[in-house]
């Protein structure tokens, strides 16, 4: 059985938007009116007299029902960056029902994402894959595979292997085609310097959600990485800017030379959007590698923000 749940996109965003629909919550929703559960009328003497009494109907919930109830509650969790207990909720459902890829992929995402584990990230992607791969064609859960693949790519292109994340990026694509997915290939292809292929992917990605304010500051920055800094100050100014785009809005004025704006959202970005201690060294890592930041490489400020922290014993 495929749940609604393994229709719900990445980011938190589109999940917010899924986690608000009925179709989501109540599967019946999505179901033709004569396929729908019969419910008593009011009134009706059968339901009456089994007021206050479980029913026959009132058995305790499948295996299904529980494993959508706790992504519903780890989501929740995680809406609210209560990532404990999103993780537990999570690992909880993938328990329930191993044979589902779906919770696997929510571990995957909140461990890559916000937990900054990503050794976890990529055994839970890993068996996630597994699982779909194991299915029949027909069945074939193809948005949790685009999904996990473009985890493991992520990962990989950060570790600098870049010929294995960028083939995990376009199996991604293959299965189910996400902005995200061509983001990250946009990104990739600034680290080898192909920057005309990376605006194209960007495009790719602008082409799919063209109102989503996230994908035109991205679109923006690639403007910006190009020689048009004034074009992608214009696409900035229409957009209200949300913590999630600081670091893309810290590119776009880096590009543009002003670098008391890439510094201040920057390091918005690390302190205001990201959380969790592991996760902040990533994107660190990430800025100290990141072309769009050339112009700050020996600026003191970018280099405090920037600097990994000591480990603690």
């Amino acid at each position: 059985m495929i749940r609604p749940w393994s229709f719900v996109a990445t980011g938190l965003v589109a999940v917010a938007a899924a986690l608000a629909s009925s179709a989501v919550l109540d599967p019946s929703a999505a179901l033709a009116d004569d396929e729908k559960p019969a419910k008593a009328a009011a009134g009706d003497d059968e339901a009456d007299d089994d007021e206050g009494e479980p029913s026959a109907d009132e058995e305790e919930p499948g295996i299904d029902e529980q494993v959508q109830e706790l992504l519903e509650d780890g989501l929740v969790a995680e809406l609210e960056q209560d990532f404990a207990i999103a993780l537990a909720s999570y690992s909880k459902a993938a328990e329930l029902d191993p044979e589902d890829p779906v919770p696997l992929r929510f571990v995957g995402e909140l461990q890559r994402v916000h937990l900054g584990d990503w050794a976890a990230a990529k055994v839970a992607f890993e068996k996630a894959l597994a699982l779909v791969e194991a299915q029949s064609a027909r069945a074939r859960d193809k948005v949790t595979e685009a999904i996990a693949c473009h985890g493991l790519g992520k990962i990989l292109v950060t570790e600098e292997n870049y010929r294995g994340g960028m083939d995990y990026f376009k199996r991604s694509i293959k299965a189910h085609p996400t902005a995200l997915c061509y983001r990250n290939m946009a990104i990739h292809m600034t680290y080898v310097k192909q920057d005309a292929i990376g605006q194209s992917y960007a495009k790719k990605a602008l082409a799919l959600e063209p109102n989503d304010p996230f994908n035109k500051v991205f679109y923006a920055r690639f403007q910006a990485l190009g020689g048009d800094a004034e074009g992608a100050l214009k696409i900035l100014g229409t957009v209200e800017p949300t913590a999630d785009m600081f670091y893309n809005v810290a590119a776009i004025h880096a590009l543009s030379g002003d670098a008391g704006k890439a510094i201040d959202f920057l390091g918005r970005y690390l302190t205001e959007f990201i959380d969790q201690d592991a996760a902040r060294e990533r994107w660190k890592f990430e800025a100290q590698g990141d072309r769009a930041f050339e112009s700050l490489r020996a600026d003191e400020k970018f280099l405090a923000l920037t600097k990994a922290s000591e480990k603690k014993d």
